[in-house]
This record gives structure tokens, sequence and C-alpha cells, in this order.
């Protein structure tokens, strides 16, 4: 996975030395990663949980703190829990840990690297004619 990554930073970096490689996450995927295979912010391995699972998807922050020149954007969706919760499992179910997922303190860290850290903030968008109780609900 490192030489992977390495190469496209060396790619980008080629063609302008001062440019960094931008690397937009949305980890772990929603269902089931973050509402049922996280056990939940009291659960006494809640934080080694989080990691396996943004390992399962591809990114450990152990590897990527390390690269130069390459920053890994943190991605949280504001209000999945709002959302998802009028739903019934597997997508409605635990919707509380949507969110409690995202707020752990123990994730910005783990987005810091030497080439930087950024963090986007989105609503969650709201699929009207699919919702239980429409766009407002």
């Amino acid at each position: 996975m490192t030489e992977f990554w390495e190469q496209a930073r060396n790619l980008v970096t080629s063609f302008n030395p001062e440019w960094k490689l931008w690397l937009v996450t949305d980890l772990p995927a929603e269902v089931p990663a973050t509402n049922i295979e996280w056990p939940g912010p009291q659960a006494k391995n809640a934080t080694a949980v989080s990691y396996e699972l943004l390992r399962a998807h591809g990114y450990d922050y152990k590897m990527m703190q390390k690269m130069e020149s390459v920053i890994v954007e943190r991605v949280m969706m504001i209000d999945m829990n709002r959302f998802w919760a009028k739903w019934g499992p597997p997508w409605g179910k635990n919707p509380e840990r949507y969110k409690e997922f995202h707020y752990q303190k123990v994730l910005q860290p783990w987005y810091n690297g030497v080439g930087g850290s950024s963090t986007q903030m989105y609503h969650n968008y709201w699929e009207v004619p699919f919702h239980p109780n429409g766009e407002f609900g």
C-alpha cells in the first residue's frame, strides 16, 4: 500500500515540487462499519476497533503520517444519525454511532501528518423521496 501512495505522490510532485497529493476520505463506510461493527464510545475497545475499521478501508495513519507532501483529509458526515434513525436495520441500527464515531477525540490526530492536515464537514444529503419522513422529517 505504501508503494502505491508513494508513486501517486511522486507523480504529483513531478509536475511541481511545491504541490501535495491531497487525499479526500470518507471513512469508514457507514454501514455496517460505523453503526454496527464499531462498538460505540463507551466500549473499552472503541479506539482499537476504530483503527482496524480505518485500516480495513485502506487508511493506516501510522503509515500516512510519515509521508512527505501528502495531506489526508478527514471527512465528517454531519446529521447522518438523524437521517438514518428513521430507517430500519441495517442502516437504522444504532444510529447514534454515526455521530459518535466521527466525534471521537482520538481521530483528529490520526489525520495529522508531516504534509499537513485538513477536515471537511458536510451535511448528510437527504434522499427526499426515499426517506420515511421526507426532507424535513
